[in-house]
């Protein structure tokens, strides 16, 4: 598979999860599930984790492209990524839930980040966390590729860190992030169940038309 249509997919991926996500975005104006705890108050306002937050796409783009080889892998995870996109955003519609961002003073770079990323990403949908679930798919299918076991340990503290920032940046709660890694072992899991199904059948009915049956 060329570059060029592994670019055209990966953009198809972005493109839709964004155009429903600013859709979402204007339906939903109120949270009205409150998944606050202790333990989301007692997280500190981390702003340089901004970086690491903002990481998900250009490492999606090297993953996709330059790691993920298998024809098959590179469909499941495209699939994966779609059905996530979907669940996603029917839960921001179902299930709004308000994250209570704390006021900062905006003195270095990364403040400033934050701040237009606070602007452009509204916090009323959090539950599951985008960034999550994605940063876990990619995981996922990296896990696959490669059979180096420093590069997946790479990738898991790289999963690890973005998890991390969607708390410490108070863009999402703790529930955000354990459902944000279901959702993604989830979809990722079920489509690559039914890819194999799908490649049996196939299978199958070869053999049928070789028979004669």
């Amino acid at each position: 598979m060329s570059i060029v249509t592994k670019l055209c997919y990966i953009a198809t991926i972005l493109v839709l999860y964004l155009m429903g996500y600013t859709t979402v975005q204007g339906l939903v104006q109120v949270g009205e599930f409150d998944f606050y705890t202790s333990v989301d108050s007692l997280l500190p306002l981390i702003p340089e984790f901004v970086w690491v937050y903002h990481s998900i796409i250009p490492v999606m783009f090297i993953t996709m492209i330059g790691v993920v080889r298998d024809k098959s892998l590179f469909f499941n995870m495209f699939w994966a990524c779609l059905a996530a996109s979907i669940v996603l955003n029917i839960s921001y519609i179902l299930m709004p839930a308000f994250y209570p961002r704390e006021a900062f003073e905006v003195q270095t770079l990364s403040e400033y980040i934050l701040e237009i990323t606070r602007q452009m990403d509204g916090a009323q949908n959090t539950f599951p966390s985008g960034h999550v679930t994605f940063s876990w798919l990619i995981l996922l299918a990296a896990a696959e590729a490669l059979t180096n076991k420093s590069m997946r340990l790479i990738y898991f503290l790289w999963a690890m860190a973005v998890t991390v920032s969607t708390l410490v940046l108070k863009q999402h709660y703790i529930v955000d992030v354990f459902s944000g890694i279901l959702l993604a072992y989830g979809v990722f899991y079920l489509v690559k169940r039914l890819m194999s199904a799908k490649l049996s059948l196939f299978t199958s009915d070869d053999v049928s038309n070789a028979k004669g049956w």
